[in-house]
């Protein structure tokens, strides 16, 4: 108790001391910032009163374009911040606002895949997926989703729903099995190509490094880089064999 009485009598006599000779500090801190040629103080003083602070007219004329710059400065950076507040919040707002994605049952997203089919709307039928929907889902007539999206000529979400897991099953409508075996092959197809084009680019980069080792490199790895390019070279020959197989089985569901 004597303690807590002395520390308390303790603090307010710094406390009280320091207030005691705040005023004086300040005005000796204030006397030398005007005594200063360039000090802030003295420009302001300058162009508040002059005379009494014996400025020269050289210092009144910096006062003024110093002073009017300083507040310019001021200005702006004020307007900034409001600026950038407003959008803060406005920002804020909109997020706020926004309005959440709904949720799906897997029941409502399997229709919401069929829609999406029947609309030919590719982000839809995402959404569906994203949601939970079956990419097998049969509808009311014991169609698949792949046979809705085949029976309306729809190669693109046809590859979608082949991507998604979509079985290709055959069904008794001759016409979607004929569709859906269509856009396999050209699924198939695609997918080909693409290797092919990767396998390309992968044969430019492996020529490039033989070329460089040839003039003056590791032999051990000029002799590996030359069998690899020479596997490369085998694997896009059977690609093109590949490729010009299923066109031909392409061409002959088409023309069946």
């Amino acid at each position: 108790m004597k303690k807590s009485v002395i520390t308390s009598l303790l603090v307010v006599s710094i406390f009280t001391g320091l207030l005691d000779a705040a005023p004086a500090w300040w005005n000796n801190m204030t006397n030398k910032l005007r005594s200063v040629p360039g000090g802030i103080a003295r420009k302001w003083h300058c162009v508040k009163n002059p005379d009494h602070y014996n400025c020269t007219p050289q210092e009144r004329a910096s006062a003024k374009i110093w002073i009017t710059g300083a507040t310019a400065v001021t200005i702006a950076a004020v307007l900034a911040l409001v600026g950038i507040k407003m959008a803060a919040s406005e920002v804020k707002q909109v997020q706020d606002k926004a309005v959440e994605l709904p949720r799906y049952t897997p029941d409502q997203a399997n229709i919401l895949l069929l829609q999406g089919i029947y609309a030919h709307n590719l982000n839809q039928v995402k959404i569906a997926f994203d949601s939970g929907a079956n990419v097998n889902f049969r509808s009311a007539v014991g169609w698949s989703a792949l046979e809705e999206a085949a029976n309306r000529d729809n190669l693109e979400m046809v590859y979608l729903l082949l991507e998604r897991g979509a079985f290709p099953a055959l069904t008794n409508d001759v016409a979607a099995a004929i569709r859906i075996k269509a856009a396999i092959l050209v699924y198939k197809l695609n997918q080909l190509r693409r290797d092919k084009d990767r396998m390309a680019k992968s044969q430019i980069k492996l020529r490039q490094e033989i070329d460089r080792l040839s003039q003056g490199g590791n032999k051990n790895m000029l002799r590996s880089k030359t069998g690899d390019l020479a596997r490369l070279n085998d694997q896009a020959k059977r690609i093109s064999t590949q490729i010009k197989d299923v066109q031909g089985q392409l061409s002959r569901v088409i023309n069946r």
